[in-house]
């Protein structure tokens, strides 16, 4: 005859209170099957995700890289903006000596065109400093 129930008892060292449960076949053989089903999604899981560990350190590498360039890029972009100002105010300060025409600036990263005009200064009305807003003043030697 085949037992139906299994039992386990728990015994504490100084043998008081000892406690024991009883467990059907089923019910083991429930938990042996979740046990190794826990064991096989842990190999699938380790299987799929595992490589995918190695494509994420590489994207992210990339990405950085990226990154790196966008700001390297930003920092152009701004050291252009500087240099367009500064043409501009050496260009303002030179006035109509050297004959400067109008000329346009182009960058590949800002497609649209900045006209740099000179515009019609004389004589000793030339400002020593670039003024607030690219407008002069009216008279900037009181």
């Amino acid at each position: 005859m085949k037992p139906n129930k299994y039992t386990i008892m728990f015994i504490p060292d100084n043998e008081s209170g000892s406690r024991s449960i009883h467990l059907s076949k089923f019910f083991i053989k429930l938990i042996v099957l979740l046990f190794g089903l826990m064991i096989i999604s842990i190999f699938v899981f380790s299987y799929v995700y595992i490589p995918k560990i190695n494509s994420y350190n590489d994207i992210k590498y990339r990405h950085d890289i990226l990154v790196e360039e966008r700001m390297k890029v930003l920092e152009l972009t701004r050291d252009l903006e500087r240099l367009k100002q500064m043409d501009e105010m050496v260009r303002y300060s030179l006035g109509e000596k050297l004959d400067i025409n109008e000329r346009t600036i182009t960058t590949s990263i800002c497609p649209s065109s900045t006209p740099i005009l000179k515009p019609n200064m004389a004589g000793n009305n030339l400002p020593s400093i670039k003024p607030i807003d690219d407008k002069l003043p009216a008279n900037p030697n009181p």
